[in-house]
């Protein structure tokens, strides 16, 4: 860390000119107190986000659809009629192991009526082996099917004259269109994140027009901290880099060298940029062409703190004492704040002050204990779905 001072103080001269952060799509409530402290430090820091295998599609989605990144909670123990478009619900996802479980309660065959699942895909899926109405298409027409069944839901769906259905898809539809009708506000429209926002805004759509927000879908803020378009980001990061603007690059737990899109060339910008640090498990592509490397403790060593997807906090814990002397980010950039420190204080310092008071010693051990924060849930989000932003029919 000592390695850091000279770049520090240069970056604490300048408010931080030409210093750039990237990291993963992050939900830690104490890496988001960090962060506005490092903007507050470095007002000219430049924050990017990215990830290979990130939710950018359902980001877009939302925004065209509400006009702000909300995300869907679904109750499947209410509803009745299931619909995915390309989600792999049962299997991945947000919340996948809660939904999984809510989805077979409703198909035990003694307590009752079973609900029906519909499914739209291009490739084999967990979730798919479970439908009662399965519909195999290319990828790139669950687009033209999604704007069929909404535009039969009486939903005015811009660009979609013209659409064709053959009569294996015609059927399927039509068989659709009447379960869901027959059973407003209990069922469920989702879609998956391989499918364009188009795909993500039709579903939002289809939901509000059968009656499903407030019973089987609601919306709550996003669990991640500042959730952002993530090609977009990581675009504006390497066009900075070839204009030579970007002095320190700090990357934490990605790999971009590896992980970025080649026509970005990242790993060739890379050498544009005098000072690059890169914080990860390995000193893997993007750590060799690093000028410093600091491995990172693997988070079942480490104190950390995580949202999810419904906003509900979990504290994690370290199962295991530190195999080698490496440090967590919350420990990075409390070095960068000047206020070095360990990463258990830092997070228990994140839920209280700790100086001895019994009510935050009795909250702090029952967290522990329980292993979430109580009361950190969301609370729902009114949205109202709009089509008038829905891209071009790309794909059908």
């Amino acid at each position: 860390m000592s390695a850091l001072e000279p770049i520090l103080e240069t970056l604490n001269g300048n408010g931080g000119q030409g210093f750039h952060l990237l990291t993963e799509a992050v939900s830690s409530p104490t890496f988001e107190s960090q962060i506005t402290q490092l903007q507050e430090q470095f007002p000219n820091m430049v924050w990017h986000q990215y990830e290979p295998l990130g939710r950018s599609n359902a980001y877009n989605g939302a925004v065209q659809a509400f006009g702000q990144p909300v995300v869907p909670v679904y109750n499947f123990t209410a509803a009745e009629v299931v619909l995915s478009l390309d989600d792999n619900f049962l299997f991945s996802g947000p919340g996948w192991i809660a939904n999984a479980r809510a989805f077979a309660s409703r198909r035990r065959i003694w307590e009752g009526e079973l609900n029906r699942l519909y499914v739209v895909e291009g490739s084999p899926t967990t979730t798919g082996t479970m439908a009662d109405h399965h519909l195999w298409v290319r990828p790139s027409a669950i687009e033209g099917i999604a704007r069929a069944i909404a535009e039969r839901l009486g939903l005015s769906v811009p660009q979609s004259d013209g659409l064709t259905l053959t009569e294996q898809q015609e059927a399927f539809v039509t068989t659709l269109v009447e379960d869901l009708q027959a059973n407003l506000g209990a069922s469920i429209v989702l879609a998956g994140e391989d499918q364009p926002p188009a795909v993500h805004v039709l579903a939002h759509a289809m939901n509000e027009q059968l009656g499903n927000l407030g019973t089987t879908v609601t919306y709550v803020e996003s669990p991640l901290i500042s959730p952002t378009d993530q090609m977009a980001s990581l675009r504006t990061l390497t066009d900075a880099m070839e204009a030579g603007t970007v002095n320190t690059l700090l990357m934490v737990g990605a790999n971009p060298v590896f992980t970025a899109p080649v026509d970005l060339d990242f790993g060739g910008k890379l050498a544009n940029v005098q000072n690059v640090i890169h914080m990860g498990l390995y000193n893997d592509e993007t750590g060799q062409l690093a000028t410093w490397h600091l491995p990172e403790a693997h988070f079942l060593e480490t104190w950390s703190d995580v949202r999810a997807f419904n906003g509900v906090v979990s504290i994690i814990q370290p199962l295991i004492a530190p195999l080698f002397n490496a440090r967590n980010v919350h420990e990075l950039f409390a070095v960068l704040l000047g206020q070095p420190r360990s990463a258990f204080n830092i997070v228990r310092d994140q839920w209280g002050v700790p100086s001895g008071d019994e009510e935050f010693s009795l909250f702090w051990q029952a967290t522990l204990n329980d292993g979430v924060v109580a009361d950190t849930a969301f609370e729902p989000v009114d949205v109202t779905a709009s089509l008038d932003n829905l891209p071009d029919r790309s794909r059908c």
